[in-house]
């Protein structure tokens, strides 16, 4: 019960008002959360009776909109208080777990799920900044500490009482755990409503406003740094539930049960000496810095732990003995880390902007989740690396080194080339064997585009052109390699991406910060603009063409690559003013025309589809499909 203590027993630790009733209300959410999230894609498909199929696309939409509303969360937080926003959070979770019920249909689930999502994935935010904002200094370590061992508690309570349910009552309950969830949320909010901020620390006249906005937080490389190192121990926390299956299966070919005894033991311990560790740390007066090292190289240990146990592979009895040691130091290193680095983020945070601050660190345990959670396995590792360079991290450089350095719309022409490298590698790698018209359509496609972008002062540049065209040639080889690949099993058209995106990144960045140096600091516009270019304009739409690699033969899918262009100057047109010339509009007419012939004469060539490719079209039809299975 010392958890829920009124006062710290530490001299020094101001008293937080109302701290009983915000980790009473903090625990009960957490047994909420316990009897959803383990079981969440069959608990919403009794729920509502959808599809598994429909069920699992949605969560994964709204989880990734989820991620893109963390921003405008932390800017509710510092405009209207993070407590105001922490019972709003709840209120929300409470109203869709009732509804959940009776969303049978899909639209009715998609909004629900939308909804709730965008407030489950905003609730970190939130809460970190409420215990910033109720505690000050070592109290916030006390509260970090006890947050987390209350929802490991709780979690792990709400899973097995919601075991029990379905043991007794079968999955029928799924729809009173769902009421239950409610009343947990709403109870959980009425509690956290009796907690008192403590005032403002005010530093200057201008101390309360937050005009800087994100602009500040991109400028403090400090903190960008603390949120990149956190990234990387991220990963550590994703670490059991994600890669110690996988090593005991493949690497020591130790029984599966072995993974649950392992999850056991450490929800035990931090639900048990989670407090008591983070009390000795604090009492020890090391700095949150070096306490946050230190849970850092606790996880390190024990990664390497595991590789030394691998590699040397001793009798059984001293193989659970090392696997004992190296679950207990994972644990310790979680439980010396996460009350450390959390606090830590919090006072680094200015109060004005705290709840912007928070949201940009909390991106980093929200993308370390969703990366570690879809890793790739095997030789998926360099085949990921091999396409993301050849899709993403060699096109887009080659492709703006053309554009800046051919003027007059040369580059353009020479992007639309790329479906002939298609035509000749898919004959090559895939034994696609395409038609005449085909070939035809190509070249006609990419004449009607040099007739809309070629302008009067084209021109030629030796780099531009080779550049124009290794980026052609490198986008084709990606889009054949990726339907040779294909996916690996249980494996969607989302992660791929993500791996790829990833993959091409980490090649671009060292080449961008050595042409052109650091990022300059952005404006509000340049946010939204920059944030569209990441959701829109390249996470769904690579998702979308690599999907469509999967349906389509790797001719028909780049045979589309015209329409660019085309979309481009319709858009130039309808949204800047911009005026098309008759030759322009026959260039339109004539490109869009091959496109649609190429479309026709690569349908009448049979397509075969591996197992990946396969299950694609039965979530297709699943999608399209009017009925719902139930």
């Amino acid at each position: 019960m010392a958890v829920f203590r009124g006062k710290a027993s530490e001299a020094g630790e101001a008293k937080v008002a109302g701290e009983r009733s915000l980790l009473l209300g903090i625990g009960i959410s957490a047994i909420g959360i316990g009897m959803y999230v383990p079981f969440s894609l069959v608990f919403f498909h009794h729920v509502t009776g959808l599809s598994f199929t429909l069920v699992g696309l949605v969560m994964t939409v709204t989880g990734v909109a989820g991620l893109a509303f963390m921003p405008l969360a932390g800017s509710a937080v510092d405009r209207f208080g993070a407590k105001r926003v922490n019972l709003v959070l709840y209120g929300i979770r409470a109203l869709g777990f009732a509804l959940y019920p009776f969303a049978g249909s899909l639209p009715a689930f998609a909004a629900v799920a939308l909804v709730t999502a965008l407030a489950d994935r905003s609730f970190s935010v939130v809460q970190q900044s409420l215990i910033g904002e109720v505690a000050r200094g070592a109290a916030r370590d006390r509260l970090q500490a006890s947050t987390r061992a209350l929802q490991n508690a709780g979690m792990g309570a709400g899973a097995l009482l919601v075991s029990g349910v379905l043991a007794l009552w079968g999955t029928g309950a799924f729809t009173w755990t769902a009421w239950a969830n409610s009343l947990a949320f709403a109870l959980a909010g009425l509690l956290v409503g009796r907690v008192r901020p403590v005032p403002a620390e005010r530093s200057g006249p201008s101390a309360g406003r937050p005009a800087a906005g994100y602009r500040m937080v991109l400028r403090d490389r400090p903190f960008l740094g603390l949120t990149a190192a956190n990234f990387l121990t991220a990963l550590g926390y994703s670490a059991l539930s994600v890669l110690f299956p996988l090593y005991l299966s493949t690497w020591l070919a130790a029984p599966d049960s072995l993974t649950g005894a392992a999850f056991t033991l450490n929800t035990a311990l931090c639900a048990g000496i989670g407090v008591l560790v983070a009390g000795r740390v604090r009492r020890s007066g090391a700095r949150r810095t070096r306490s946050a090292a230190l849970g850092a190289l606790l996880f390190a240990a024990a990664f390497a732990g595991q590789i030394v146990l691998g590699t040397l592979r001793p009798g059984q009895s001293a193989t659970l003995v090392a696997l004992l040691v190296i679950v207990v130091v994972y644990t310790l290193g979680e439980l010396v880390h996460s009350p450390s680095g959390g606090a830590l983020s919090v006072s680094a945070a200015p109060e004005p902007v705290r709840g912007r601050y928070l949201a940009t660190y909390q991106l980093s345990y929200s993308l370390a989740t969703a990366l570690a959670r879809t890793l790739p396995k095997g030789e998926w590792w360099w085949k990921s690396a091999v396409l993301g360079t050849l899709n993403i991290g060699a096109f887009f450089p080659l492709l703006f080194l053309s554009a800046y350095r051919l003027p007059g719309g040369v580059a353009a022409v020479l992007g639309s080339a790329g479906p002939l490298f298609v035509v000749g590698l898919a004959a090559l790698v895939l034994g696609e064997r395409a038609s005449l018209r085909t070939v035809l359509a190509a070249v006609v496609g990419a004449f009607g585009v040099s007739m809309v972008v070629l302008t009067a002062d084209a021109a030629l540049d030796l780099v531009g052109v080779v550049a124009g065209v290794v980026s052609s040639a490198s986008m084709a080889a990606g889009t054949v390699m990726t339907k040779r690949w294909g996916r690996p099993e249980g494996v969607g058209p989302l992660a791929m991406t993500g791996w790829q995106l990833t993959a091409g990144g980490l090649v671009i960045i060292p080449v961008a910060a050595l042409v052109e140096g650091a990022p300059p600091a952005l404006d509000g516009d340049a946010l939204l603009g920059y944030g569209y270019m990441m959701l829109i304009n390249t996470g769904i739409a690579y998702w979308l063409w690599f999907r469509g690699i999967g349906q389509l033969s790797a001719t028909s899918v780049t045979l589309l690559g015209p329409l660019s262009p085309l979309t481009a100057a319709v858009i130039g047109w309808a949204a800047l003013g911009q005026a098309l010339t008759p030759v322009q509009l026959v260039g339109m007419a004539i490109a869009f025309g091959a496109t649609v012939a190429g479309q026709l004469a690569a349908a009448r060539t049979p397509q075969s589809f591996s197992s990946s490719e396969k299950n694609d079209r039965n979530i297709s039809m699943d999608l399209t499909d009017g009925r719902v299975r139930r």
